[in-house]
């Protein structure tokens, strides 16, 4: 039996989600408890983001020269986890190719209000690309979304627990910058041969399947 810390009630501990990180491997709130917080969280992020519809931010236009605000360094718990929805689902986590390399989060999509609600919750810059037409086989234009260098670890650090899809491409890149600091270079090209080993198998697959 356990105890909720939310309601106080006792409850068997099946009544709680699993939490690896907690001493007894469960979650502080029961499940009915911490379904309702998500349920009131999802609610009012919804609200969020149709607020932004409505609002000067929600109006601007997005163009080829795009735009750029710092990265949120304290993303809401609801919003981390719909982040990770968003990046599992449209986004990649990949190593830019340079003398040093740099770490991007993006998310590409249709939909300008979702760029624009990564933009303003979120930081970093959006932008238009008008000649993916043609790449993504539609007609209309791709909005994209980005966050580069340590702006995209922090973003990841956040959501990476939320992350399914995108969780060993993020466990590669956290492993990257963590063998950087430690001046472990081998540790470090190691982490991006991984990484773009990950990201090379996705396009591999995708060009196999159109």
């Amino acid at each position: 039996m356990k105890t909720c810390t939310k309601c106080r009630e006792t409850k068997p501990i099946a009544a709680f989600a699993v939490q690896r990180s907690a001493k007894d491997q469960r979650h502080a709130w029961c499940r009915a408890c911490h379904g309702e917080y998500i349920s009131r969280r999802r609610k009012d992020l919804i609200r969020r983001i149709d607020s932004l519809v409505s609002t000067s931010v929600a109006a601007e236009v997005i163009d080829d020269k795009g735009s750029f605000r710092p990265v949120n360094p304290a993303l809401h718990v609801t919003e981390a986890a719909y982040l990770a929805g968003v990046v599992d689902g449209e986004g990649s986590i990949v190593l830019g190719v340079a003398s040093e390399p740099v770490l991007y989060v993006m998310v590409a999509n249709t939909d300008p209000t979702l760029i624009r609600w990564l933009h303003t919750i979120v930081g970093g810059g959006y932008f238009k690309r008008s000649n993916d037409r043609s790449t993504f086989g539609g007609t209309k234009p791709i909005y994209r979304w980005t966050m580069g260098g340590l702006g995209a670890l922090c973003v990841i650090e956040q959501i990476f627990p939320y992350l399914t899809v995108k969780r060993p491409h993020a466990e590669f890149a956290m492993a990257f910058y963590s063998a950087k600091r430690a001046g472990n270079v081998d540790a470090a090209l190691q982490a991006i041969s991984n990484l773009r080993a990950l990201n090379n198998y996705g396009r591999r697959k995708l060009r196999t399947t159109v």
